[in-house]
Formats: structure tokens, C-alpha cells, sequence
């Protein structure tokens, strides 16, 4: 293909050279770089035409998803409808739409935009980058590239970021999706929507798949109850199951879907979703340190008008913030500054106020993790005696390699001394605020 024909023409000269040698796999590659290069609304037909190779090939998961993203087009919509009404119907008798999600294909965000996560970022720029960028000494080894990876740590870390960030960087298309919204109403529908979203993945291989709140999908059989209409409990497992096929490959070839599922309570998972080979790599995404929550504030803060900022000791005052609430504690700020003062310059003296208000969401999940974790202590009155019992958490002893770093900050920071500190740091921050 000639690198100076504008993209129209590129489209057509694929086309031409598909009806004269029939060659479907060689357009269908073709056709899909010029689709993730987010090329849809220039050349509408595109959609349809991978569609309608995927379909000519008997790839009918891989062609519903591209003929259903045609029917938004006025220029295809006709035909698309056409091929679709031969397929398998996409509802049950109760007609529940199964999930279909918009990728992502240019995502503006790299890992040198995420602030922190050394450790993370070691682990993905040796299981992912390199995965991409040495492609060809991966494939004279013989190894498929891909990754199944989860991302855990308490909520407001940047979990969804660094995922997108990490699409951002091997520009590659981005999936997102909401575990939850995968749950259908009625029996069947769970596992169908796990194969949708799968066989979409598929269809934009290589991509980066993400999976938010991991846990009600993989939970813990024993946990997987629900109250779907007609299969409770027993659907989801299955539906359990069915996902745990489509990891290992049963339903179709899975080589470059980088998969990462993220949860804030990584000890609810079954055993199947963690053990090698599925998502047997846990990385731990820890609340912000001094450091980064100092370099946090200097981002959500950069290119605004502010005067006399001292970032250290914001970052001293939040101790206990997440990097949301931090994100958070800025755009509530500047939202009141607006109100009364209009675009002049914050002031570190309003910052302060606002971080004096707010508690911080990291000391809720800190105990919640604590408690479920590693247990608690209970205190009980038996026969107008008071007894103290230690009520003990779900780790396992196996469990205390996996969990290490998370363990580390439980034991240091989910403590009434830490509690204690954050108070005082709130203090501080109320008494700074009142200085001129």
C-alpha cells in the first residue's frame, strides 16, 4: 500500500485488491489498522467491510461486533441489519441485551504520566512492554504474547489509569468494563456476556482488556450466591466456569489480549482465577507516600492559577489521601474559589481549608482490609463477664508470600496510631489555614 494515499483511498484500494485475489485475511489485517487508528467516522463503511469478512469467514462473535457498531451508520446500516438478522438472536426469551463495549482506540495518557507505582510499573514494562516492543524475539522463542495480570490495593489509586496509561504507551485499542455490568438478569445471559466481551477483545487483538471490580466476577465460589431469575447461585458458577474456559484458550486463541482485572479485595477471588497460567501475577497498587502524594498535588495543580504553594506541606497535611482524594480536594476548591473569587489565583490557604473538611477514604479501607484479612479483635459480655476473642480473617498461611506488600501496610498503617496521625495532620492543616 502506497504510505502517501489518504485514508479513503487506502480503504479502496483494499477493497479492490479483496475482489480480485479473495485473499480475507490479508484485507481483513489491513482493514483493521486503518480501524484502530479510529478511522470509523471518516470511513464509515469500514466497520461493516471487517464485519462482513469476520462473517464470510464463519467468525460470527468477531463479526457481531463490528456489524452492530455498523448499524450507526445511515451508509451501512441496511446491511448490517441484514447479516445480523442471520446470526444467532442476541437476547434470551426475556430479551436481555448482551454487553457490547466501545473500545477505546487512542488512549491520551502513557505510564510517564502516572505518578509513583515503581514497582508496578517494573512489573509491566517487563511483562507487557517488552512483550510488544521485542515482538519478533518473542515469537523465535515460540512465545504467544499476552499477559493476565491483577491489579489490587484500596480504591482511588489509579488502578483504571495505570491500565489505561499502559494501553497508552504500546498504542494499543483499550477495553474497559464494570465486572457488574456483566451479571445478567436472567440464566445464561453472565456467561454469554463473558464470551462477548472476550470475542470482542479477540476481534482487536492485540488490545488491553479491563476488567474493574474483578471480585464479582471471580469471587469465591462459596460467596457466588445471587438472585438471578432463573439461576440464583448455580448460574453464576457456571458462569465462573465459562470464564475460566475462555482464559485458558477452550473458546478461542487468546495471543495478544493483555487482560487486567483490578479489585479492591483481592482475597474474595477463587483460587481458579489466581493460579498460574489465569491471572497468577498479583500487583499490589499501595496508597500514595509523602512523595507521590507531593507530586500528585504539583499535577492537579499544574497550569492553574495558584500563588505561594508549598507542596510539602500539602502532601504532609493529606497523609491518608488517595490519589483521587487528592484529585477530588483540588476541583472542590477550585469550585468554591471560582464562586467567590472568580480566575484569580488560589491560594494555599484555601487548599488548607478544604483538606482540614475531609477525612480521606484510604482509614475505611485500611480497617475494612485489616478485618477481613487478618481478623479483629472482639469483645463480647457472657454471663455479665467481658471476654475478649480474636475473631480471625480469610489469610491462609499460603497466602502471606502473595500479600506481602499489602501486609506491610496494614501492619504499619492500619493502626490507631496511624489513625492518629492522619487526625493530627487534619489539625495542622485547620490551625495553617487560619495563618495570613
Amino acid at each position: 500500500m502506497e504510505p502517501n494515499l489518504s485514508e479513503i483511498e487506502q480503504y479502496n484500494e483494499i477493497i479492490r485488491e479483496y475482489k480480485q485475489d479473495k485473499n480475507t485475511d490479508k484485507a481483513l489485517a489491513r482493514l483493521l489498522g486503518l480501524y484502530k487508528q479510529g478511522l470509523s467516522k471518516k470511513i464509515p463503511q469500514l466497520p461493516y467491510s471487517i464485519g462482513y469478512l469476520y462473517h464470510k469467514k464463519g467468525e460470527e462473535e468477531k463479526a457481531r461486533f463490528f456489524l452492530l457498531e455498523a448499524l450507526d451508520f445511515h451508509e451501512t446500516e441496511a446491511k448490517a441489519s441484514e447479516i445480523l438478522d442471520e446470526l444467532e438472536t442476541e437476547t434470551d426469551e426475556d430479551t436481555e441485551r448482551i454487553i457490547k463495549i466501545r473500545p477505546l482506540l487512542k488512549t491520551n495518557v502513557t505510564l510517564n504520566d502516572v505518578v509513583g507505582l515503581d514497582e508496578a510499573k517494573r512489573w509491566i514494562k517487563e511483562n507487557i512492554i517488552n512483550a510488544v516492543e521485542k515482538r519478533d524475539a518473542f515469537e523465535a522463542f515460540k512465545q504467544k504474547i499476552g499477559a493476565k495480570v491483577i491489579f489490587y490495593g484500596p480504591p482511588g489509586n489509579g488502578k483504571t489509569y495505570i491500565a489505561k496509561a499502559i494501553a497508552g504507551t504500546i498504542d494499543l485499542p483499550f477495553l474497559s468494563v464494570q465486572a457488574q455490568t456483566l451479571i445478567g438478569q436472567y440464566q445464561g445471559v453472565t456467561a454469554k456476556n463473558i464470551h462477548a466481551i472476550m470475542e470482542e477483545a479477540r476481534a482487536l487483538s492485540p488490545c488491553v482488556l479491563f476488567i474493574d471490580e474483578f471480585e464479582f466476577l471471580g469471587q469465591k465460589r462459596e460467596f457466588a450466591g445471587g438472585e438471578s431469575r432463573h439461576g440464583g447461585s448455580s448460574d453464576l458458577i457456571a458462569a465462573l466456569n465459562t470464564f475460566l474456559e475462555e482464559l485458558d484458550g477452550i473458546k478461542g486463541d487468546n495471543e495478544g489480549i493483555f487482560m487486567i482485572g483490578a479489585t479492591n479485595r483481592p482475597w474474595m477471588l477463587d483460587s481458579a482465577f489466581t493460579r498460574a497460567g489465569r491471572f497468577g501475577s498479583l500487583v499490589y497498587i499501595p496508597p500514595p507516600n509523602f512523595k507521590q502524594r507531593k507530586e500528585a498535588w504539583q499535577l492537579h495543580l499544574k497550569g492553574k492559577p495558584t500563588k505561594h504553594i508549598n507542596y510539602s506541606l500539602l502532601a504532609w497535611v493529606s497523609e491518608g489521601y488517595t490519589q483521587a482524594d487528592i484529585a477530588a480536594s483540588v476541583e472542590k476548591t477550585i469550585t468554591k474559589h471560582i464562586e467567590k473569587y472568580g480566575s484569580t489565583p488560589l491560594s494555599m490557604k484555601e487548599l488548607l481549608q478544604t483538606i482540614s473538611q475531609e477525612k480521606g477514604s484510604l482509614i475505611k479501607w485500611l480497617q475494612d482490609a485489616r478485618r477481613e484479612l487478618i481478623g479483629e479483635k472482639k469483645v463480647i459480655i457472657e454471663n455479665g463477664k467481658t471476654i475478649e476473642q480474636w475473631e480471625k480473617g480469610s489469610l491462609g498461611e499460603s497466602d502471606k508470600a502473595v500479600y506481602e506488600p499489602l501486609l506491610k501496610d496494614l501492619v504499619k498503617m492500619a493502626t490507631p496510631t496511624y489513625f492518629s496521625k492522619v487526625e493530627r495532620a487534619r489539625t495542622i492543616a485547620h490551625i495553617f489555614s487560619f495563618l495570613p
